[in-house]
Order: C-alpha cells, then structure tokens, then sequence
C-alpha cells in the first residue's frame, strides 16, 4: 500500500506540472493587448509614405510622408527616426531621414542610386541599405547620417538583415544565389550558396541558422551559421519571398504568389499549416513574441497571427500597399 501511495503522489506531481506548463503555453498563445507596447512601422511602397500602428490598439495611429517610392524602411530603437529609401530611376535618390514625433525631414542622405531593403544594428549604430541595381551595400553612421562603407556583395543585393548578437551582417544576393556574411563594418567573412533568387532573411532562435526564402528554388535554405554552408533545404510554394521565425523555433514563410503563408517545423522541417493569405509580402515577429505580422500588399492590410498556431487573429488596414514590418519603442 505504501509503493501504491508513493505512485499516486509522484502522478499526481507529474500531472499537475503538466498542467501548468500547458497553462503557461496556453496564455503565451492567447496572450491579449497586455505585454505588448511600443510601436510597428510599414512603408507604404508607391504610396510614398510609412505607416504608424500602435501594437496595444493594434490601429494606425498615423502616417509618415516621404518622398519617392520606398519598399525598405527601418527605425532607431530609441523610435525618434525612420529611414526610408527611393526606388526611382534617378541620380538624384537619397536616404530619407525623418523625425517620427514631427514628421519632419532631419537628413537626406545622397546614394544616387535605388536602395531597396534597410536594416539597423540592435545598438543603433548602424544603418544599411542595399543598392540592388547598383549591386552594393550602404553602410550608414546614424550619428552623422554619413555613409562610412560601399561594400560589393554579390548581383543583385536584394535583403539585408543584422544577425543574432549584433555579430554579422548578412544580405542575399538574389542573380547570385548566394547569402554574404560580413562584419559590421562590412568586411566579406563567407559567401554561402543558397537556393535560386533568394530573397527574405530570418534566424533560428538559438542564432546558431539563418534561413532564406528561394524565390527561383522554391525553397527555404537551412544554413549552419558555425559551418557558413547550407545544411538542407524546405519545397515550399510559389515565390517565397518573406520569412521569420517565432520563439519555439517554428518558421513562417510567405508565398506570394500561391496566396498563402506555411508554417514549418524547425526539427523535421515539414510543413505544417497552410495559411491563407492574399499577397503575402513581408513577415516579422512582434516584440512580444506571440504575434506574427503578415503584410498583404493586394488587400492593403497587415495580417496579425498567433505565433503558435497561426490563426488570424486581426486585419489592420492601411492607407497603401504594405512592404517592410519594422518595430520600435
């Protein structure tokens, strides 16, 4: 009777921490506005301006002008600035600075040449853009708003993103089929074959890979960022283009032109949900880590899902057709 009593109290103690840690997943998943602060930002491309969406209300709370079209767009994490680019064929083409608080220009930056995807470094310090036509990399001081660095990555530098640790700058080369791995600065450290026309960046938890959606494969690329080489590769559907991942490593990948958005298992790597979207674009994981946000450029909406298990939880309508998701205070 003793060993019978001493098996019930060990069940019952395993039960009820498997309840509790099924209760505490269960809350991060169903997590509402509390936890969530700070602000998303999206450039409106065509549209010429940069939306504001306050992620308590998950509503626009305004609107930034710019000038000239701009799919790229980043902030300081302070939230004072945004950085946006123009894609017109012209000399003339600058980096945008604007204040968020006064919509008003502090800085115009000349490049020269179309910048297409921005991305600063976690301690503000550095801005980049890539100059796909130009098929060179901007580095940025974002304490002078002086270009410090042109760095020649590979045809067509199309994404750039900062890994994890603020350690290595990477950006894919979409006529290459390549990803480049730099240093901050912008020194060369590997140049990794990937699949056809990559596009989008995103990092396992861990920061130990670096995935990127293949538009021209059809895939998404596994790299070993210890071995700088690619590990494996996931069919996906048409044109991959914006890819991230959430906290439990599950990876999100938009296909644009299959309307629709796939989740994958990180250790089998299998597909394991089919989300309907119409023109998917980009994909980012909010700071509170249980929502993903989904821009849709035909409807002229943000998707807002659950991390977890993908639902669509919310549409937030813009003024325009949405591009790059950046977060900030």
């Amino acid at each position: 009777m003793k060993t019978g009593r001493k098996i019930t109290a060990k069940a019952i103690t395993g039960l009820l921490i498997i309840l509790l840690n099924l209760f505490f997943m269960i809350n991060i998943a169903r997590a509402g506005s509390s936890g969530r602060s700070g602000y998303l930002f999206v450039t409106l491309g065509k549209d010429n301006k940069v939306a504001k969406i306050d992620l308590k209300t998950e509503k626009v709370t305004g609107y930034i002008a710019i000038k000239g079209i701009s799919h790229g767009v980043a902030v300081t994490p302070d939230g004072k600035y945004v950085y946006t680019g123009q894609l017109k064929k012209s000399k003339a083409n600058k980096i945008l600075v604007t204040n968020v608080l006064t919509k008003k220009r502090v800085a115009e930056i000349p490049v020269n040449v179309r910048t297409h995807h921005f991305a600063i470094s976690r301690d503000g310090r550095y801005l980049y853009a890539t100059a796909t036509m130009a098929g060179k990399l901007f580095i940025v001081d974002t304490a002078t708003n002086k270009i410090i660095g042109q760095v020649r990555t590979g045809r067509f530098p199309y994404y750039v993103a900062v890994g994890p640790y603020d350690k290595y700058v990477y950006v894919t080369n979409k006529k290459a089929g390549t990803l480049s791995m730099l240093t901050l600065q912008g020194k060369n450290v590997a140049t990794i074959k990937v699949g056809g026309g990559p596009s989008h960046i995103a990092f396992s938890p861990d920061g130990k890979r670096v995935y990127t959606a293949d538009a021209m494969s059809k895939t998404v690329s596994v790299v070993d960022i210890a071995k700088r080489k690619r590990v494996a590769e996931v069919r996906v559907g048409n044109d991959p283009h914006g890819i991230d991942t959430t906290p439990n490593g599950t990876i999100f990948v938009s296909n644009r032109r299959d309307n629709s958005v796939y989740m994958i298992n990180p250790s089998s790597l299998k597909i394991i949900k089919k989300i309907i979207i119409p023109e998917p674009d980009h994909i980012a994981l909010g700071p509170s880590g249980n929502r993903i946000y989904i821009s849709s450029r035909s409807s002229k909406k943000i998707y807002v899902l659950n991390a977890f298990s993908g639902k669509i939880l919310k549409k937030i309508a813009v003024d325009g057709e949405p591009h790059q998701i950046v977060f900030s205070k």
